[in-house]
């Protein structure tokens, strides 16, 4: 571990630690401040006493005398300070642990999103079409420029959608079976290794394997496939014909494996002398201007 990694590892030990309540942990309040402490917050003996662990292993490993804490040692003390997704991922990076965690800190995680309708309002907000999925690939927040690509109310799990709908597969999604399928297979395999423990996607990934098309697209589909955003595919639109469609995500800090949306779809030009062609204009119809610069958020505009 680096010298500035430990010096910041050390302070985010003493932060979680102070903002500990005895109550949280099932302690008695005192009634006055111990000598040479504040009233707030757990000892360090404290949280030896709590964990189990031998005396003076947590004061080494506070006072940065013990240079990679185990991984079990910082899977206990995130519980014990009931750190949130993104805060465990912290503390194992300046633990020394560059990679993270192996998977994330409460495994239910996977299915929920802190500050839900935050989300939503800020889904609202975009122009083009967007949408919040968890690391299942439930939908839990769209826009009405998304939910207009499906002409109706959109599916629980739109990865189920992609790979078994038969909309998906027979015209909304061109190249389906080339494309689409062996992208969407990939990340099914890949988010199934990644999380062993979530039924859903064990679920979804069996799903996969008993379908005959899908396990041959499997079978010779590898995970270098997974080339995600920024990549331009090409959809049929209910209202305007065949585009292009890209995709860009960004992965909110309190659910593992969730992800924010955004996608642009610009129809194809129409054929020369094709009589829509006067009636349409590109400008109008592209359906992603710039996310950035919406009036709900103002800050990141400037």
């Amino acid at each position: 571990m680096r010298d500035a990694d430990l010096a910041k590892f050390q302070a985010l030990l003493t932060r979680f630690r102070g903002r500990m309540s005895r109550e949280q942990v099932g302690l008695p309040q005192l009634q006055r401040p111990r000598p040479g402490t504040k009233a707030e917050g757990l000892t360090q003996s404290e949280v030896e006493a709590i964990l189990g662990w031998a005396r003076g292993s947590y004061h080494r490993l506070e006072g940065g005398r013990q240079k990679k804490p185990h991984e079990a040692q910082l899977d206990d003390l995130a519980k014990l300070f009931q750190l949130s997704e993104l805060e465990y991922i912290w503390l194992y990076h300046y633990a020394g642990y560059p990679e993270g965690p192996r998977g994330p800190l409460y495994p239910e995680s996977h299915a929920t999103l802190p500050h839900l309708e935050a989300w939503r309002r800020m889904v609202d907000s975009f122009r083009g079409p967007a949408y919040v999925v968890t690391a299942e690939w439930e939908l839990v927040a769209t826009n009405q420029t998304f939910r207009d690509f499906l002409q109706g109310a959109p599916p629980d799990n739109l990865m189920r959608w992609l790979l078994f709908a038969r909309e998906a597969r027979g015209g909304v999604l061109v190249d389906w079976g080339s494309v689409w399928a062996p992208e969407c297979v990939a990340q099914v395999r890949v988010a199934a290794a990644a999380y062993p423990e979530n039924v859903a996607l064990q679920e979804l990934y069996q799903d996969v394997l008993d379908d005959p098309l899908l396990r041959r697209i499997h079978d010779r589909t590898t995970v270098e496939r997974l080339t995600l955003d920024g990549v331009a595919r090409q959809i049929r639109h209910p209202a305007h014909g065949r585009g292009a469609l890209t995709v860009v995500s960004a992965q909110p800090s309190d659910s593992q494996g969730a992800r924010l949306v955004l996608l642009d779809f610009e129809p194809s030009a129409p054929p020369s002398g094709d009589p829509a062609a006067r009636r349409r204009n590109p400008g109008q119809i592209r359906l992603c201007p710039d996310y950035w610069t919406t009036p709900m958020i103002p800050a990141l505009s400037a």
